[in-house]
């Protein structure tokens, strides 16, 4: 095994069926590969609810349950395009509507990391939904400094089975999809 040291090949598909109840499987549309740009930077936070029991003057059990999942990412540049897919919006000749009313759809992810042994970790997110960012650029001055481009989401568990991210590493017992084939090919 060995430690992280990228990040890479973000993709996403948009779902097109909710899993409404828990014997539904949710669907998607296709998987849309480097269209998001040049990923600099994917950040998954789990956030927990903790409890502890003490019973006869010490810790007897302990419990923790996920209350969230939100995602941050960054890359070089998100074409207009897939800004209006990922927030809802309205793209019409390469020019973006965002109305107060706009809805995001669901969506998936899949990106892998890069380890330092050359080896991949695949990674998928399940269902979430991207949010509006705030948006600043600085002037040139006697040096010029890159602006990036950020998206923030919600993530949660599908309806269905409780799942919400699959993970595999490419050095992994058992995994033969080395490549990462299909892995991107469907959610």
């Amino acid at each position: 095994m060995s430690a992280k040291i990228g990040v890479k090949n973000l993709h996403y598909a948009v779902m097109t069926a909710e899993d409404e109840a828990p014997s539904t499987a949710p669907t998607y549309g296709s998987m849309k590969d480097g269209l998001v740009g040049k990923t600099v930077n994917i950040s998954v936070n789990v956030e927990t609810a903790d409890a502890d029991i003490y019973a006869d003057d010490m810790k007897y059990d302990t419990a923790s349950e996920i209350t969230g999942i939100t995602i941050s990412l960054t890359a070089a540049e998100i074409p207009i395009e897939v800004q209006g897919e990922l927030l809802g919006h309205t793209v019409t000749k390469g020019v973006m509507d965002s109305d107060v009313n706009d809805v995001a759809p669901w969506v998936g992810l899949a990106f892998e990391f890069t380890k330092r042994n050359g080896k991949k970790r695949f990674v998928k997110l399940y269902k979430g939904r991207f949010k509006e960012v705030n948006e600043q650029g600085e002037t040139k001055g006697n040096s010029v400094n890159f602006q990036t481009e950020a998206l923030e989401g919600s993530f949660l568990p599908l309806k269905n089975s409780g799942v919400w991210k699959k993970t595999a590493d490419e050095e992994g017992t058992g995994y033969e999809d080395t490549t990462g084939t299909a892995w991107y090919t469907a959610m």
